[in-house]
């Protein structure tokens, strides 16, 4: 059934550029997929920032001193110390970990939601590409009848000339010639837009492109098999999951709130220690403090409350995202399944119009039809040859559409080259010790 579907009917153009070939181009040119990737790159890093709170610290401390005085004279007394202080949680109510859990799965859920942008960059991609396709076809199509519509006032004038025709149909036909012309110039507009979304979403200006053709074996089996693919595979559905673990996370977090914290330190002076009048060559300190909040003006409580009742939200959000995909899924699902029947309707009006303006021409040239016959049956074949394109069109952006609806409109599931990944490890050289 799919079959029809996206096996192309259009005419294909040597050396034409595919839509897999333009795709994989997007994928490593299209700025947008870079600043997802760079997004989830930096969110690699939150997770650092949250384990570092349950690390030791080391600080090197470096302090100059002058004393001054004037009572008759002026005196003076410098000192210079050299210290190493250190510090660390030992604990913390698991305030640290349940931070480090939320921000890895954050982490997660912007991988996932750069693979989120991927698709709706190639699903931008396979729009335009299809729109410039589409616009190309119709201005051939518009085209044709303009010049046709030329050649009916052309004919119409040479009638006249011999006493046949009339200025009701000479009007007739340059009224529906300069319509012709009319919807050619608006078709051309209109490739102007879909060429300029190209470019956008492509990275380049479209070459000869020719209509994709794509096996039904890269589609789900039913609708219910769709559903059971977006659930596994798709990025929106894992980012939700991912951010709802971040939520339980951080609420974990903000009840570690409530709980005690134990935290050693100490400091090692090695340099002018002690007081100015009995300096010491080496001392130090070690301190052990327990802390255990009692009262806090509510913020405990509130936030606590919040990341909670955020918790609750970002489940609500992970339902809602489903039921969007599988509404997008019910309508890429019928589309696809309905287009075999609307370009077979259309291609056999395009059959039946072609024969019936063939028929009136030669009626016409006998003198038993009148042009306007013959113009209106143009009309009809144009508007015959429309549909055919626009369901051609309307059933290959459905595929696609349905594959981005299971998850499957990916560099992986489309079979193309991934994305470059931007590596910046190369560059961290420091490793967090300076």
């Amino acid at each position: 059934m799919v079959s029809a579907v996206i096996v192309a009917a259009m005419p294909a153009m040597s050396m034409g550029q595919s839509l897999d070939q333009v795709l994989s181009e997007a994928l490593a040119l299209n700025p947008t997929l870079h600043s997802a990737d760079l997004s989830a790159l930096a969110a690699e890093a939150d997770v650092e920032l949250a384990g570092a709170d349950a690390l030791p610290r080391l600080d090197l401390s470096l302090n100059g001193k002058l004393d001054w005085s004037a009572s008759g004279t002026l005196t003076s007394t410098k000192t210079m110390s050299l210290g190493l202080d250190y510090s660390h949680t030992l604990f913390d109510s698991g305030r640290t970990a349940a931070r480090v859990d939320a921000a890895t799965a954050s982490t997660i859920a912007t991988r996932h939601r750069a693979d989120e942008i991927e698709q709706q960059v190639l699903g931008s991609v396979v729009s335009a590409y299809f729109d410039v396709l589409r616009d190309r076809q119709l201005i051939e199509i518009r085209r044709d009848s303009a010049q046709f519509y030329a050649e009916q006032v052309s004919n119409v004038k040479a009638l006249m000339a011999a006493n046949g025709g009339t200025r009701i149909e000479l009007a007739q036909a340059q009224a529906r010639s300069a319509q012709a012309d009319a919807a050619l110039r608006e078709a051309e507009l209109a490739l102007q837009t879909s060429s300029a979304s190209f470019v956008r979403w492509a990275g380049r200006e479209p070459g000869r492109l020719t209509f994709p053709k794509r096996s039904a074996t890269h589609l789900p089996k039913s609708l219910q098999h769709a559903w059971e693919l977006a659930d596994r595979a798709h990025p929106a559905l894992l980012s939700a999951r991912a951010n709802a673990t971040a939520a339980e996370f951080a609420a974990d977090a903000a009840a570690a709130d409530f709980g005690p914290t134990l935290q050693f330190s100490s400091s090692v002076c090695a340099i002018q220690c002690g007081s100015v009048s009995q300096p010491t060559s080496l001392a130090g300190s070690m301190q052990l403090a327990l802390k255990v909040p009692l009262y806090s003006g509510g913020r405990a409580g509130a936030e606590s409350r919040k990341a909670n009742l955020l918790l609750i939200k970002s489940e609500f959000d992970g339902l809602s995202r489903r039921d969007e995909i599988r509404e997008a899924l019910t309508v890429a699902w019928a589309e696809v399944g309905d287009a075999d029947a609307q370009i077979a309707a259309a291609q056999t009006s395009v059959g039946v119009s072609e024969e019936i303006l063939d028929a009136l021409l030669v009626l016409r040239d006998a003198g038993t039809q009148t042009t306007l016959a013959v113009l209106d049956a143009q009309i009809e074949l144009v508007e015959a040859r429309e549909r055919l394109l626009f369901a051609r069109v309307k059933a290959g952006v459905a595929v696609y559409a349905l594959l981005a609806g299971t998850g499957l409109l990916s560099a992986e599931g489309l079979g193309l080259n991934p994305r470059p990944q931007i590596d910046v490890a190369a560059n961290d050289s420091w490793n967090g010790l300076r």
